[in-house]
């Protein structure tokens, strides 16, 4: 009997020594969910070609953030100038052991509103994974 309980012993801190060392960097999430950070793809940017240079300006940005509910928004980065908004969203991956995700794709639909005084054009720039820029220009009258 007690051969029996050492063998399951021994075969329980393989199974954890294996998962901690080999996938913890990729999730394992037995001590606790880990997070994988990466850069949410923007599909496109939604804004008007024209604005008076009283109105208040929306950018709004779509994109794709994952497959399942375990994906979200993390933060945006932005810079904010006279003449332009420069973006760079950041997702996240939460890995967690045991825990059944939804399974519904998650999106990127977020909206940034620009107070006047806008220089023009006005620049709207994001920052994609694969290093490119996506680029809209709104003309200032």
């Amino acid at each position: 009997m007690k051969a029996i309980r050492l063998r399951a012993l021994v075969r329980g801190f393989t199974v954890i020594g294996a998962c901690s060392t080999a996938l913890a960097p990729s999730g394992c999430g037995l001590f606790g969910p880990s997070a994988e950070h990466f850069l949410i793809p923007v599909d496109s940017i939604a804004v008007p070609s024209i604005v008076a240079a009283t109105d208040t300006l929306t950018a709004r940005f779509y994109g794709g953030i994952g497959p399942d509910g375990c994906w979200r928004l993390a933060r945006v980065d932005k810079q904010v100038a006279s003449a332009s908004l420069d973006v760079t969203f950041h997702g996240e991956h939460q890995v967690r052991s045991g825990y059944a995700c939804t399974a519904s794709p998650v999106a990127l639909n977020y909206a940034e509103v620009l107070k006047p005084p806008l220089g023009t054009p006005f620049a709207i720039t994001v920052h994609q994974p694969d290093g490119s820029l996506l680029r809209r220009l709104v003309t200032v009258q």
